[in-house]
């Protein structure tokens, strides 16, 4: 598919908001992708480190 307009159909696209249903959703779906990619990885792991760091929140209140 070629499209003439590609660069404003992406702008366009990139431009639209979601609601915020969809944005808790989503970061929800996240959440649970992660914690089953960490559930699965420390499965299979004899031997695992953790390391906390500062916090680097840009507001600062971590």
């Amino acid at each position: 598919m070629n499209l003439k307009n590609k660069s404003e159909i992406m702008s366009a696209i990139t431009d639209v908001q979601l609601g915020a249903n969809t944005v808790a959703r989503r970061r929800s779906a996240l959440s649970e992708d992660v914690c089953e990619q960490l559930d699965r990885d420390l499965c299979c792991c004899q031997w695992f480190s953790m390391r906390c760091d500062e916090s680097v929140d840009s507001s600062d209140a971590a």
